[in-house]
């Protein structure tokens, strides 16, 4: 069995620190985990390996997480035998906001599990800048964002990297329609191309970088604009201010994982183990509103956009922000396939300081 998550095989590091905290929840050895085979396993083992010679104390923060949560079972959700099954190669499943990787039970508590991770999500830019922005949430295979809003600029920068005479193809358009697959040594046909552009960046290859920095700057600003733009469109209310909160409940649970269970959101930040309660939407809207949403290009080196979300916290009329950082780039190397938007919390902003978080 191969394991995958969201279509794509799991990495050692990431069964390793799910399996771990269902361990330390379930006080129990891992093969005893419902859904955990033999290939899981051998993935667990190699990784533990590895951490006991490289980085114990990494296990032990994560064993940590999970006691914290055994402790918040037995103490408040008052559950004595509990049993823990692994969902994580079933995330791709799931068409809501939420991870889910851990189960307990005969209950319906989710538990996510991250480890040191700034990176929180990685859906396509697509959805992020277009999509989410419209009211439109699915898990559809989208298209080339590039492509779509800065054909010129890229093909600009293929030229500039020589993209026709390499590969014998005139556009960016025609290389991606032409150029698929392996060769008949397994290697990617596109990597010959994605080598030689990595190689003129090493070089400070002048053409090449302006050309990648004109580029960057369009995609960058094209994106925010293309997001506020959708927001004003499909809520006008937003240019005004006076628009209801409620509206954009679902944009913000796209972007910050809430939905309309509470769930346990846990691993290790900052080297250090940690385990927060998320509440569900019912009871944020109950003490939190939205007062804002606004995307702005950064000047990144990349093409980045940063999304800021401006709240209120109802009971101390406190006002805060938190920004998601979004950079847009090719998962395996330049023209190497459609690009990913990869979220990060901005400024590290903190799980276990989140407004929304409780301290379990």
């Amino acid at each position: 069995m191969t394991l995958c998550i969201g279509g794509v095989v799991a990495r050692d590091q990431t069964v390793f620190s799910e399996l771990t905290v269902a361990s330390a929840i379930g006080s129990c050895d891992v093969s005893s985990i419902t859904n955990v085979d033999q290939d899981s396993i051998r993935k667990y083992q190699a990784e533990s390996i590895k951490r006991q010679n490289n980085d114990p104390q990494s296990v032990v923060e994560l064993v940590k997480s999970g006691k914290k949560i055994r402790e918040w079972l037995q103490n408040v959700k008052h559950l004595s035998n509990i049993r823990v099954t692994w969902t994580g190669m079933e995330t791709g499943l799931d068409h809501g906001p939420v991870a889910r990787d851990l189960l307990i039970d005969n209950t319906d508590i989710r538990i996510s599990v991250k480890e040191n991770a700034q990176l929180f999500q990685n859906p396509s830019p697509v959805k992020v800048f277009d999509k989410w922005s419209r009211g439109l949430f699915d898990r559809s295979r989208d298209g080339d964002w590039f492509v779509t809003v800065a054909s010129k600029e890229l093909n600009d920068y293929y030229q500039a990297c020589g993209g026709p005479n390499l590969t014998g193809q005139r556009t960016v358009e025609a290389y991606y329609q032409n150029v698929t697959g392996t060769d008949s040594t397994g290697t990617k046909r596109r990597k010959r191309l994605t080598n030689h552009v990595a190689s003129l960046h090493n070089q400070n290859n002048t053409e090449a970088l302006q050309a990648y920095k004109r580029f960057c700057i369009k995609v960058s600003e094209a994106s925010a604009d293309i997001f506020n733009n959708n927001l004003e469109r499909t809520f006008p209310e937003i240019k005004t201010g006076n628009f209801k909160p409620e509206n954009f409940i679902q944009l913000f649970s796209f972007f910050f994982k809430l939905d309309e269970n509470e769930h346990i959101l846990c691993g290790t930040e900052d080297e250090k183990g940690f385990a927060v309660l998320i509440h569900d939407l019912v009871s944020w809207e109950r003490k939190f509103s939205i007062t804002n949403i606004k995307a702005k290009p950064l000047d990144a080196g990349q093409p980045e956009v940063l999304i800021t979300f401006s709240f209120l916290d109802k009971s101390s009329n406190r006002r805060f922000d938190y920004s998601i950082q979004c950079q847009v780039r090719w998962s395996h190397g330049k023209f190497c396939g459609n690009p990913e938007s990869k979220l990060y919390r901005y400024n590290s902003w903190s799980y276990t300081n989140l407004a929304w978080a409780v301290q379990i």
